[in-house]
């Protein structure tokens, strides 16, 4: 490379030297601009198509998504919410399961778990006020003894 990176342009200091150098420069900066916009579309057709998709949308209404419209996500919440009637979008399902669709034996046993769980609540708070009021070595010995299982 040589020393001055102007060289290619003969060093024409002259007006229309400098006119023509313009040129090339407008020349050269029109074409970066045409492909950063065409770059920018691409990765923006993208970045929605897969903002859907993410929701489980399908990606093919990206197309409709507003060019001005920037794409995060809460604009691409925004827009679908805004947009759910017109393009047949299934309202988002509550988090919240209904009581209904559990089976019977895991709510039994989810029942029996919470019962286990106060249970042992009780028992370590039961022990605890106890071995508070042992004023004795014997006397925590003997509750010990109380509280193991048998040998």
């Amino acid at each position: 490379m040589s020393e001055n990176e102007f060289e290619e342009f003969d060093n024409d200091n002259s007006p229309a030297g400098l006119r023509k150098a313009l040129k090339e420069q407008k020349k050269q900066n029109k074409e970066l601009n045409e492909r950063l916009a065409a770059l920018e579309s691409a990765n923006y057709g993208t970045n929605v198509r897969d903002a859907l998709s993410a929701r489980g949308l399908n990606p093919g209404v990206a197309k409709f998504y507003p060019k001005d419209r920037p794409t995060t996500d809460d604009s691409v919440d925004e827009w679908v919410e805004d947009n759910r009637a017109v393009f047949g979008f299934k309202a988002k399902a509550s988090p919240e399961t209904a009581q209904s669709d559990i089976p019977t034996n895991v709510q039994a046993g989810y029942g029996v778990l919470k019962q286990l769980q106060a249970a042992e609540a009780y028992t370590e708070m039961d022990f605890q006020s106890k071995l508070d009021a042992c004023e004795s070595p014997d006397a925590v010995f003997a509750l010990l003894k109380d509280y193991s299982p048998p040998a």
